[in-house]
């Protein structure tokens, strides 16, 4: 391994605290060879006897020479620390924490980083100003990242593996989750009825992975500029809560009781309405705004959607009509999907309790048509938004034109939103957040294909995010985006027409299907060529066939947890401090904590006590005798102010500021007062063991 030059080393501290004697320095040289190095790299040694580097431990007793010593490897080696008392022990440093799962204790450890906090704290300070530093700085900024940027990765793969190691935590509150999940599928499988035993493939249709210009995606997205000037108004203040979740809870009693309630409508295709307004406008698809969002939602870096989207090809009349129903449930769960799902659910049930207006949500019926020279205007829509509030209705249909195929699409609103600017109609979304302590968790590109093209289809409508915190599943903070907020969001790497793009592929497959009957598009996980239709025979069955939803293995959601989720420890916000610096994306640097006593004795350096000369910067106070000797009722002292026992850490050294400035004590005596006697100077002493901690 490389050092820096002048007074640095690998741990980055400076050379006058690192090693004040000369045997720390041998010690340093002996170390850069140790044969008991795991990965047979070099080590550096970097710790006095008396004076630890900053950021990490003590060294061990001097009879372990041959064992390895408090190293500072660039290929971060760590090295296994006891929460009781520090010692290590080889490996990973770590400390042991635990937490609660169904009155059982689990253990899990604690890992810190490789860098010292003189590193962290150099890095944060001065990786903005690279190119105004030293030759020197640049290239210890320069291994500070290459050093952080590993240790990312490997902080991410910890956090990973220990979120599917311990399954247990997410158990301790998911037995109403699972109960309002399972509600939820067997709610769904009721309105998509038994699927046919067996599929057949049909054909597989091909999807595009780049933007390409064309008539019928610019058609499509004509509107886009009348949209955002709907959504474009003034968010309104931060939502009060209380207002939806009066307890916070998404899985409260009411959230049970309310789970078997029927709150979709039915499936499409047995929309007797949807069938005469198509044949009325013409129209060859009818499409909800559920399967039409996960239909234009195929995008390169979307390729973790997973989707069964049914359709049935009807002929009657001589009309010819397709049917593209809602998407299928998934069968297949992580904790963190399922989690989401039943948050939407509270969410929604939640808002339908709180406005009366929802009652009549599906007696009314309007149609949206379109407008000669442009598909959506901002008038029409606007008089359209009018109309719903008045007649309290959250279900309508309006017609759309993709190329030369019209498209019959059903929306459903959840429900109306007071506020200052006026009701609005929002639709539920839920975040899970693993890391509330580390600030909220970006968006992912899955969660944003669906929210910009929900709120594409919905003009005028909110988005209302709730925000859960994955441990205690509870709601800590929900706010309202529009189709504005959400386009400035989405960022460089979402690109809608692609999107727009492979839907046009999808449509022209579905129109063309000859045969009448039930077909199901199939969308894998990771899959960003194709999307495979299935025949799926000629209807739905009543029964006899397997019922592939109801039959699915939604007894153990919990238990297939996927690897992308991170379980970071609330408790680790406290190892670090509230002012610490520490480099994004890495594990936070090791922080030793002093003791203030040392077996009832105030720690005091004992090479100056002794008479020798101390090293440079020594962090211990430099007590004689005499001293020594004022300090002996410190302890019994400190124990009385405390409550019958002492702490190793205190922020302040507890004496009497009468006696210290040579007044008469207040308490009449030594004897009689609470707070220890001690000189001036001794107290300016022991204040470095309490800016140490």
């Amino acid at each position: 391994g490389k050092e820096f030059p002048g007074s640095l080393r690998k741990c980055g501290a400076p050379l006058d605290e690192c090693s004040e004697r000369t045997s720390a320095a041998k010690r340093c040289r002996k170390a850069e060879a140790d044969p008991n190095e795991p990965t047979g790299q070099q080590t550096d040694q970097c710790l006095g006897p008396q004076t630890p580097c900053p950021g990490r431990e003590s060294p061990r007793s001097a009879g372990d020479d041959g064992k390895r010593n408090a190293s500072c490897s660039p290929h971060a080696e760590r090295r296994e620390v006891s929460k009781s008392n520090g010692k290590t022990r080889g490996g990973v440093r770590t400390r042991t924490r635990s937490f609660k799962s169904h009155g059982k204790v689990v253990s899990y450890k604690l890992p810190y980083s490789s860098l010292c906090a003189a590193d962290h704290r150099f890095y944060v300070e001065n990786a903005a100003k690279y190119w105004d530093l030293s030759p020197a700085d640049q290239e210890r900024v320069n291994y500070c990242g290459e050093r952080a940027a590993k240790e990312a990765g490997e902080r991410a793969a910890f956090f990973q593996n220990l979120a599917a190691q311990y399954q247990e935590r997410y158990q301790q509150f998911s037995a109403g989750a699972l109960e309002v999940f399972r509600a939820y599928v067997s709610k769904r499988s009721k309105e998509i009825r038994k699927m046919p035993k067996s599929c057949s493939v049909d054909g597989v249709i091909a999807l595009e992975n780049h933007r390409e210009s064309g008539n019928d995606t610019e058609g499509l997205l004509s509107h886009e500029r009348a949209v955002c000037s709907l959504g474009a108004l003034r968010i309104l203040e931060s939502d009060r809560l209380q207002d939806y979740l009066p307890d916070g809870n998404i899985v409260g009693p009411d959230l049970k009781d309310n789970a078997a309630r029927e709150t979709c409508v039915g499936p499409i295709e047995n929309d007797a309405l949807a069938k005469e307004l198509c044949i009325e406008h013409d129209a060859a698809v009818a499409i909800t705004s559920e399967a039409l969002t996960s239909l234009l939602s195929l995008v390169p870096e979307n390729a973790e959607a997973r989707w069964e989207v049914p359709v049935k090809v009807s002929q009657d009349q001589d009309k010819r009509i397709v049917y593209v129903s809602d998407p299928l449930p998934e069968y297949k769960v992580s904790a963190k999907e399922m989690l989401t799902k039943v948050g939407e659910e509270g969410v929604r049930n939640c808002v339908m309790r709180s406005h009366s207006k929802q009652i009549g949500r599906h007696k009314s019926v309007a149609l949206f048509g379109e407008e000669s020279g442009c598909p959506r205007t901002a008038k029409a829509a606007q008089v359209m938004n009018e109309k719903l509030l008045k007649e309290g209705s959250n279900l309508f249909y309006s017609i759309w034109t993709y190329g030369s195929v019209r498209l019959l699409v059903r929306y459903s609103y959840l429900g109306l939103l007071g506020g200052s600017q006026g009701s609005k109609y929002a639709f539920p979304a839920a975040k899970l957040e693993y890391s509330l302590h580390e600030n909220y968790e970006d968006y992912t590109v899955q969660e944003m294909m669906r929210w910009w093209w929900e709120l594409f289809l919905h003009p005028n409508a909110h988005l209302l995010l709730a925000k859960v915190d994955a441990e205690t599943e509870r709601v800590a903070q929900t706010e309202r985006m529009n189709r504005g907020t959400v386009h400035a969001c989405k960022g460089f790497t979402f690109s809608p027409e692609v999107g727009a793009q492979n839907f046009g592929c999808i449509l022209k497959h579905v129109t063309g299907l000859r045969k009448e009957g039930f077909y199901v598009l199939s969308h894998r996980r990771g899959e960003v060529r194709r999307v495979v239709c299935l025949s799926a025979g000629e209807e739905r069955g009543e029964g006899g066939g397997e019922n592939k939803v109801a039959s699915v293995n939604i007894g153990k959601p919990r238990g297939l947890l996927s690897r992308d989720i991170e379980f970071v420890p609330p408790q680790w916000i406290g190892e670090i401090g509230k002012n610490f610096l520490q480099i994004p994306g890495t594990f936070p640097p090791w922080v030793e904590k002093k003791r203030f006593f040392d077996k009832k004795q105030v720690r005091h350096c004992k090479t100056w006590a002794d008479g020798r000369r101390c090293g440079k910067g020594c962090p211990l106070p430099h007590l004689s005798a005499s001293e020594l000797a004022q300090c002996d009722n410190v302890w019994s002292k400190v124990k009385d102010l405390f409550g019958g026992r002492a702490p190793h850490c205190i922020q302040r050294v507890p004496h009497c500021f009468a006696a210290a400035q040579g007044q008469p004590c207040p308490f009449g005596g030594e004897a009689q007062c609470p707070y220890p006697h001690l000189s001036q100077r001794i107290v300016q002493e022991l204040e470095k063991l309490c800016q140490s901690q």
